[in-house]
C-alpha cells in the first residue's frame, strides 16, 4: 500500500513541476539600425560601397538564454568602382585583308544602388548578468544570432560611363601602328554614360551577428554588435549586353563593358544597434 501511496505522490509531483513556467527572459519588441562595408562582385570586386538598413523587431524567448527574432525594414546598397581597362584583342583582319592586334584602353566608372525590403528571421543566444529586476542596474552579456534575411528589392538602378576610348592597331607584318583612322574605329573617341533599371529578384542571405547586450533601464536594453551577411543566391534576370566588338563604330556610343553573370555575390560587413523595449515579469524579481 505504502509503494502506491509514493508512486501517487511522485506522480502528483512531477505533474505540479510541469506546470511551473521555466524561468525565460522577457519577450522585447525592438527598433534597430546598421550600416557596414559592402562588396556586390564582380561589380565591385573587392569592398567598394556601402549597406544601410533599419527596421523593427520581436523578440520571442523561450527561456533566458534562448529566443527567435523577427524583424521588417528598409535598406540601401550602394556601390561604386573605377578600373583602367587595358584589352587586348589578336588577328583582327582589316578591309583590306590585313591583319593586327587591337588594343583598347579606357577609363571607366560604375555606379549601383538598390532600395529594398529586408526580412530578418534568427535564432538568438544570451548570457546576461543575473540582477534583480526592481534595481535600476546595468545587467550586461554576450548575445549571438544566427539565420536568414530575405532581400525584397523595390528598384535597382546602375550607371556606366567611360570618359573616353582609345583604339590603337599594331600590324606585325609591318611593324607599324595606326591610329587615327577614326572612320575604321581607330583612335580617340569620347567617352559615353549608359543608366537603365537592373532587375534583380528577391534574395536569402546567411545572416551571422553577436555582441554585447546592455539592460540599460528597467524596461529596455540596448544590443551593440558586429554583423556578417552573405548572399546565398542572388538572381540576376536580366544582363546587360557585353560590348565586345571594341573596333565597331556603332558599338562606340554604348560602352557597358562589365557585364552581371546570372548570379552576384553580396557580402556585408558592419556594426548594428538594437534598442529594445520589454515589460518586467509581475513577481518583480529575476528568476536568475
Amino acid at each position: 500500500m505504502k509503494i502506491y501511496i509514493v508512486i501517487l505522490f511522485a506522480a502528483i509531483s512531477l505533474n505540479v513541476f510541469a506546470q511551473v513556467p521555466r524561468p525565460r527572459e522577457p519577450n522585447e519588441l525592438s527598433i534597430y539600425c546598421g550600416i557596414g562595408a559592402l562588396s556586390l562582385a564582380p561589380i565591385s570586386g573587392f569592398v567598394n560601397g556601402f549597406a544601410f538598413d533599419l527596421g523593427v523587431g520581436y523578440t520571442y524567448f523561450f527561456n533566458k538564454k534562448w529566443g527567435i527574432h523577427f524583424g521588417i525594414g528598409p535598406g540601401l546598397y550602394n556601390v561604386k568602382t573605377s578600373q583602367n581597362l587595358n584589352v587586348l584583342t589578336p588577328n583582327i583582319t582589316d578591309r583590306n585583308n590585313y591583319r593586327f592586334d587591337l588594343h583598347t584602353a579606357t577609363d571607366y566608372r560604375e555606379h549601383y544602388n538598390s532600395l529594398f525590403l529586408k526580412v530578418p528571421v534568427m535564432l538568438q543566444y544570451q548570457k546576461l548578468q543575473p540582477t534583480h529586476w526592481s534595481k535600476v542596474q546595468v545587467r550586461q552579456g554576450f548575445y549571438a544570432m544566427i539565420g536568414i534575411k530575405a532581400i525584397v528589392p523595390f528598384s535597382s538602378r546602375f550607371e556606366s560611363d567611360n570618359t573616353s576610348q582609345t583604339n590603337l592597331a599594331y600590324y606585325p607584318e609591318f611593324d607599324n601602328w595606326a591610329g587615327t583612322q577614326t572612320f575604321a574605329g581607330l583612335g580617340d573617341f569620347a567617352g559615353s554614360t549608359l543608366n537603365n533599371n537592373l532587375d534583380i529578384g528577391t534574395t536569402i542571405m546567411l545572416a551571422l551577428e553577436a555582441g554585447i547586450k546592455w539592460r540599460i533601464r528597467n524596461n529596455r536594453s540596448l544590443y551593440t554588435g558586429i554583423y556578417v551577411d552573405y548572399g546565398l543566391s542572388v538572381a540576376v534576370h536580366e544582363n546587360r549586353t557585353t560590348f565586345n566588338n571594341h573596333i565597331a563604330v556603332e558599338q562606340l556610343t554604348a560602352f557597358p563593358i562589365l557585364e552581371f553573370p546570372e548570379k552576384l555575390n553580396i557580402v556585408s560587413v558592419g556594426v548594428k544597434l538594437r534598442l529594445a523595449l520589454f515589460r518586467l515579469p509581475q513577481e518583480g524579481r529575476c528568476p536568475y
